[in-house]
C-alpha cells in the first residue's frame, strides 16, 4: 500500500517526515500542494478532523510573511481561504482569493450578453468589461454559442480574451462574470 503525504517540499517538518518514512521503508507519494494546489474538499475534511487551528501552520515562513492584516481575525473559513490561495506566492491577491473561496463570497456566472452590450454589433471586450464594472461585476470572458460544440475552440469559452478583438454577439451568447448574486 502507498500512502499520500501532503505538504510543501522545502518544509523542514516535511523533510523529516519523508526521511522517517524512507528509513522505515514505507512507500509514499508526496503531494506538494504549493506546486500542485489543493482542493477545498480536502481542506474542509482535514479541518473537520483536526480543526483549522492545528491545520494552519502559523509558525511557518509562508504564514509569517503575510501582512498582519491578513493574519488577524482568523477563523475556519479565512484559514481555508489562506491555505487555498497560497498567499506567499502573491499577497496582493489576498482579498480576491478570500472573496472567491469564502462560502458567501462572489461566484462565477454565465449571464446573457444582452445585459451588457447591444446584440449584432461589433464590440470589443473592453466594452464588456466596462459594462460589467458598472454593474458591480468583473467580466473574465465570454461563451459563444456558435462554438459550443467545438472542442478545438474550448466549447466556445473564451477566458481572458484579447481586449481589442471585435466580437459580434448573439442572444444565445453569455458573458462570464464574477459576481455576488
Amino acid at each position: 500500500m502507498t500512502i499520500t503525504i501532503y505538504g510543501i517540499k522545502n518544509c523542514d517538518t516535511m523533510a523529516k517526515a519523508r526521511a522517517w518514512l524512507d528509513s522505515k521503508g514505507v512507500k509514499y507519494k508526496f503531494h506538494d500542494y504549493k506546486e500542485t494546489g489543493i482542493d477545498r474538499a480536502h481542506l474542509e475534511q482535514w479541518v473537520q478532523d483536526v480543526g483549522w487551528e492545528t491545520l494552519l501552520n502559523r509558525a511557518g515562513t509562508t504564514f509569517r510573511k503575510l501582512p498582519d492584516a491578513q493574519k488577524t481575525g482568523l477563523n475556519e473559513s479565512k484559514s481555508i481561504s489562506l491555505m487555498m490561495a497560497q498567499l506567499s506566492e502573491n499577497a496582493d491577491l489576498f482579498n480576491v482569493f478570500t472573496d472567491m473561496f469564502h462560502p458567501e463570497g462572489s461566484e462565477i456566472y454565465l449571464k446573457p450578453v444582452s445585459d451588457y452590450v447591444t446584440l449584432g454589433e461589433p464590440v470589443n471586450f473592453y466594452t464588456v468589461v466596462e459594462a460589467a464594472k458598472r454593474r458591480g461585476e468583473t467580466a473574465i470572458g465570454y461563451r459563444l454559442e456558435t462554438e459550443a460544440g467545438a472542442a478545438d475552440k474550448s466549447y466556445g469559452v473564451h477566458t481572458n480574451p484579447k481586449k481589442s478583438d471585435q466580437v459580434v454577439f448573439t442572444s444565445a451568447d453569455k458573458v462570464i462574470v464574477i459576481a455576488e448574486e
